[in-house]
């Protein structure tokens, strides 16, 4: 059999090729990140519907993670990973992040004292702990099933009592943020309760609003 050599080297030269851009690709430098006290440090602009009211909501939602000492999703050198942010207006703010690393997760969560409609206090309570295969691909099956990556990041009408409901999730340079007001059903709802029973805290139903 006759062999084409330089049918040959041009397959194993495509094949380093992207290779080598493979490799690139996973080397590529983290997104940089702003001042840790900027609101743009956890999120980036267009969570508002305007300019006005996204600096607002941002600025609101990073000073309760800054609170918690939680770190930015959105930029840096971050491992993939989902957050949930309850601020409820007369009940403490929560927030609880899954960590995921070759399959397995480390769920951390922290819960202020105060009331996200008020002053939202100091930290109350603290759990971390890790997370077997199944939980961390259940998590994932979730956002990925309910196409979170394509829901708009705003939608319907705000209010005054009630609670904000922000879901987040970071794969590689992929990063996503979706808040809803007082979601009664849905999928930001439902990934926020998931991520909430992973920690082991109890909330009676008068407060899952």
């Amino acid at each position: 059999m006759k062999i084409d050599f330089a049918h040959t080297l041009r397959v194993v030269l495509v094949a380093i090729g992207v290779l080598v851009g493979a490799a690139a690709l996973a080397a590529e430098p983290p997104t940089p990140c702003p001042a840790q006290d900027s609101a743009a440090y956890y999120f980036p602009a267009s969570l508002g519907v305007s300019a006005s009211e996204d600096q607002v909501f941002r600025g609101t939602y990073s000073a309760m993670l800054h609170i918690m000492k939680e770190p930015s999703l959105s930029c840096g050198d971050t491992a993939p990973g989902y957050r949930f942010l309850w601020l409820r207006t007369f009940h403490h703010p929560v927030a609880v992040r899954l960590t995921v690393r070759a399959g397995h997760g480390t769920l951390q969560a922290t819960e202020l004292s105060g009331a996200a409609g008020y002053q939202p206090g100091s930290v109350l309570r603290r759990v971390s702990r890790e997370l077997e295969s199944k939980a961390v691909a259940r998590v994932q099956a979730a956002w990925v099933g309910t196409d979170l990556w394509k829901a708009p990041v705003r939608s319907g009408p705000m209010g005054f009592d009630g609670s904000e409901w922000i879901v987040e999730a970071r794969d590689g340079s992929r990063y996503h943020a979706v808040s809803r007001w007082s979601p009664k059903e849905g999928p930001v709802r439902e990934f926020g309760l998931l991520l909430l029973s992973l920690t082991g805290w109890q909330y009676p139903s008068p407060e899952l609003y």
